[in-house]
């Protein structure tokens, strides 16, 4: 299922021209300068636990996909329906 209209906002890095590896605390800086709210209201989702520390860093909350029934479970605690 595509993200779309799921999410109130989603940003991709290769859109941004950024490169996670090198430039994540830039691009999660500037996701929340974009959106103008506080991290505590974002959460970000990968499949890689290495890339979710600059994320959790700043506040940021974090899921670590393994599965989309997991994913579903877990954004359900943030009350992002998805079916």
């Amino acid at each position: 299922k595509r993200l779309q209209g799921i999410f109130d906002y989603s940003f991709y890095s290769h859109q941004l021209h950024m490169v996670k590896v090198y430039d994540e605390e830039k691009i999660f800086n500037h996701v929340l300068k974009s959106i103008k709210i506080g991290p505590d209201n974002c959460v970000f989702i990968d499949d890689k636990e290495i890339n979710l520390a600059s994320a959790r860093k700043l506040g940021i909350h974090t899921i670590l996909f393994k599965d989309i029934i997991q994913l579903k479970k877990e954004l359900a605690a943030f009350s992002v329906n998805v079916d």
